[in-house]
């Protein structure tokens, strides 16, 4: 497969990147890095570009093993909500009477 290569300005340095996704996805990701530096940055102006990158690189794979980690919470949060709703259901239900038993 072919690569596609752009060239984008992170952090006031210019950087060529090639790979074999499309270029929107080249930029997409570029400028991904790009705003994260820039907000950082902003925040910590007097930090190194060493160090604002490492912190970049360090909130994005966050940003990514977090969405790996299995979400328990979200689990027992469906279960919870489930049961409310059955036993909301069930107290729904109209109570019938209790019928005596037919003997023969």
């Amino acid at each position: 497969m072919e690569k596609n290569r752009i060239s984008i300005e992170i952090g006031g340095k210019t950087y060529s990147i090639a790979g074999e996704r499309s270029e929107e996805y080249l930029f997409k990701v570029a400028n991904y890095v790009k705003k994260q530096l820039a907000e950082l940055n902003q925040k910590y102006p007097t930090m190194s570009t060493t160090d604002a990158g490492i912190l970049v690189a360090l909130n994005i794979s966050d940003e990514l093993f977090s969405r790996e980690e299995p979400l328990p919470s979200i689990d027992r949060q469906i279960d919870r909500v489930m049961k409310e709703k059955k036993d909301k259901r069930e107290s729904m239900l109209p109570k019938l009477p209790q019928l005596p038993q037919l003997t023969k």
